[in-house]
């Protein structure tokens, strides 16, 4: 085996507290009813404006504006939540060389031998 290639979220760091408080945030920064940790993790993995639409029941043009809100406070959000890696990843990541795939910006991807 030469390389391994990973996603970071849900894969390698355990982002679901950062996921789902930053989705809390856009349902007040919306005026929309707040819905509860089980509720907000299901709709991981699901387009952002989806998962908007289909828990409130809005408009594509609403859902939009949501994700767009919910970037803004994921930004803010990561300063501040800690995103940890799942048990043995680490090992994992010394044992064989791996690339890390994220698609935001403020990752630095590191390669481990």
């Amino acid at each position: 085996m030469r390389n391994i290639v990973l996603d970071f979220d849900g894969t390698l760091g355990d982002t679901q507290k950062l996921i789902v408080s930053t989705l809390q945030d856009t349902m007040r920064a919306m005026s929309l009813p707040v819905k509860g940790e089980a509720e907000c993790a299901a709709t991981i993995g699901l387009r952002l404006d989806e998962a908007f639409c289909q828990r409130f029941g809005l408009s594509q043009e609403a859902g939009m504006k949501c994700a767009e809100t919910y970037r803004k406070l994921f930004f803010r959000n990561q300063k501040v939540l800690t995103v940890t890696p799942f048990p043995h990843v680490m090992v994992m990541c010394w044992r064989w060389p791996v690339v890390v795939v994220a698609t935001r910006c403020y990752l630095i991807c590191v390669s481990y031998r």
